[in-house]
C-alpha cells in the first residue's frame, strides 16, 4: 500500500520506475501519481508546484466552464492546449532483496523544484557510473516537457545537475560508461509539426553539455506511420553488443516492448532488432488502468542468467517479467557458445 503524500491526496498511480542495485539491494525509484480528493462536484481541484515556497498548491478549475476541456481524465485543455494536468507525481524509494517484495518510504524522495517541474517529476531512470548514481527524470510544467539530471552516492542525498534537454525530450537513458572517450544517451524529441517522435543518440564530454545527435531508430523503421519509440532503461553491455529494451506505440497509443542489439562501439548502429513484441499488453492489469493498453519499462535489473524487466502497466501499477538472457539473445540472433 503506498501512502499518499499529504491527507488530501490520493495515490491514482505508481508505475514507470527506476531500477539499480545499492548495497546489494536492489532499488526501485517509483513515480507516484497523486491528485486532490475531490469533495466539490462542480469543480477540478489539481495540484501543482510552487516554485517558490516548493510547497503544493491547489488551482480550481469549474467544470460549467466552457473554455476547458475536461474529456481526458489525465489533464485539462483550454483550447488544445494543455493548460493543467489532473495528478502531480513525484518520486520515491523502494528497496528489496529478492526483487519481489519491496519495502516502501512513507514520503518522497524527489519533487518538483523549480519552473521546469512545477507539474511533476516523472519516468526515472538510474544509471551507474563508478560509485555515483545519475538519474534522468521528466520534468513537466506549463513551459513544457524537459529532461533533467540528478546525481545521489548513497539513495539519500543527493545534488541536481539541472536540465539536460529542453522541450520537449523525454526517454533519456544514458550509457553506464563513456564510449570511444565521451558519455553517450539515447533521447527522443516530441515534434508538434513535421516528423515523428523517435529515439536519437547524443554525446557529451561531461553528462551535462550533449551534442553531436544521430538518427537511431524510427517510426518509420517500426512500420508504423504514426506513433512513437523510445528507449527504455539504460542499455546494459553485453557480449554481443548494446542491449536496449525500448517502447513502442501505435496511433492508437497501444504499447509494447521489443529489443535491439547496437555495436559495442557504435551505439547508433543496430546490429539486430527482435521482429515480435517481447512484451504487449495481454493481461488485465495491462489491459485496463488509468490509461489503457500501456506497457512501459523503464527499470531492468540484470542477474547471472536472466533479467528482471520491471513495466509500468496501464499508466498506474508496477509489474515485473523475468527472460533468460539465453532466450532474448537467441530471438536477437545471437547463441552463447
Amino acid at each position: 500500500m503506498i501512502t499518499p503524500s499529504q491527507a488530501n491526496f490520493s495515490v491514482c498511480g505508481v508505475f514507470n520506475c527506476g531500477a539499480t542495485i545499492y548495497n546489494k539491494q536492489i532499488v526501485l525509484l517509483l513515480r507516484v501519481a497523486e491528485s486532490y480528493i475531490q469533495d466539490d462536484p462542480t469543480k477540478v481541484i489539481v495540484p501543482q508546484i510552487d516554485p517558490q515556497t516548493k510547497k503544493t498548491i491547489a488551482i480550481s478549475f469549474d467544470k460549467t466552464d466552457s473554455r476547458y476541456d475536461f474529456s481526458d481524465s489525465r489533464v485539462i485543455k483550454k483550447h488544445k492546449t494543455t493548460v493543467a494536468l489532473t495528478s502531480l507525481s513525484h518520486l520515491r524509494r523502494a528497496y528489496s532483496d529478492d526483487g519481489i517484495n519491496f519495502v516502501i518510504d512513507d514520503k518522497p524522495w524527489i519533487e518538483g523544484d523549480d519552473i521546469t517541474e512545477i507539474w511533476g517529476v516523472e519516468d526515472p531512470r538510474i544509471t551507474k557510473i563508478s560509485n555515483n548514481y545519475f538519474i534522468t527524470y521528466t520534468a513537466v510544467s506549463n513551459l513544457g516537457i524537459f529532461t533533467n539530471l540528478i546525481k545521489t552516492t548513497d539513495f539519500f542525498s543527493f545534488e541536481r545537475l539541472g536540465t539536460l534537454f529542453v522541450t520537449d525530450n523525454k526517454d533519456v537513458a544514458i550509457f553506464p560508461e563513456k564510449i570511444k572517450g565521451k558519455y553517450q544517451t539515447y533521447h527522443r524529441p516530441v515534434p508538434t509539426d513535421i516528423g515523428t517522435p523517435n529515439i536519437w543518440l547524443a554525446k557529451s564530454p561531461d553528462l551535462i553539455h550533449w551534442g553531436e545527435h544521430q538518427k537511431v531508430l524510427t517510426v518509420k523503421d517500426e512500420g508504423l506511420t504514426k506513433g512513437r519509440v523510445g528507449a527504455g532503461a539504460p542499455s546494459i553491455k553485453t557480449p554481443f553488443g548494446w542491449l536496449q529494451i525500448y517502447h513502442v506505440a501505435d496511433a492508437t497509443n497501444n504499447y509494447h516492448l521489443k529489443a535491439l542489439m547496437t555495436d559495442l562501439t557504435d551505439p547508433a548502429k543496430i546490429i539486430a532488432k527482435t521482429h515480435q513484441p517481447l512484451l504487449k499488453p495481454e493481461r488485465d492489469y495491462e489491459q485496463n488502468g488509468f490509461f489503457k493498453n500501456v506497457v512501459f519499462a523503464n527499470g531492468i535489473i540484470e542477474r547471472e542468467t536472466e533479467f528482471i524487466v520491471y513495466y509500468g502497466a496501464a499508466d498506474d501499477k508496477i509489474a515485473a517479467a523475468k527472460i533468460k538472457k539465453a532466450d532474448l539473445y537467441e530471438r536477437l540472433g545471437f547463441k552463447n557458445d
